[in-house]
């Protein structure tokens, strides 16, 4: 995977501020993505196409992103799942460490943030995204 446009992202996220700014993010990156607004339509796409990583939010409006993540699970353990939601409650992170999720950070995600997690969980230091200046693993862009 040299080429960043060889990647492909699923952001699963159902509020328009947060898919707009995770899909600029992307596309400013060079990648290519999808977004679902559902739990359904997470899934859909998912059977669908291929993806070297998926942001899966975790308050949807019908069904869990945790549901939907532990879904794609049973058919691939290989596939990166980076948690993202508003709420810091250790619940949260102890489901997503259950479900053996990828990462889990806390809305909002920066651009480079972003860019670091496609690094660290896809790329293995092969892509070279314009928006990564460091290499470090972030565990949580929240400042509260």
């Amino acid at each position: 995977m040299s080429d960043s446009q060889e990647i492909k992202i699923l952001v699963v996220e159902d509020t328009p501020l947060c898919q707009r700014v995770m899909g600029l993010s992307i596309k400013a990156a060079g990648y290519l993505y999808d977004i679902a607004s559902t739990g359904d339509k997470a899934l859909e796409l998912f059977f669908q196409n291929h993806y070297d990583i998926i942001f899966m939010d975790v308050g949807l409006p019908d069904i869990s992103g945790l549901e939907v993540a532990a879904k794609i699970r049973k058919f691939s353990v290989e596939i990166p799942i980076i948690v993202l939601t508003a709420y810091s409650d250790d619940i949260y992170k102890s489901q997503a460490q259950q479900l053996a999720l990828d990462d889990f950070v806390i809305k909002p995600i920066t651009a480079e943030t972003c860019a670091v997690l496609i690094n660290q969980f896809v790329c293995k230091k092969k892509c070279n995204s314009p928006l990564l200046k460091n290499e470090k693993k972030i565990v949580n862009d929240s400042t509260t």
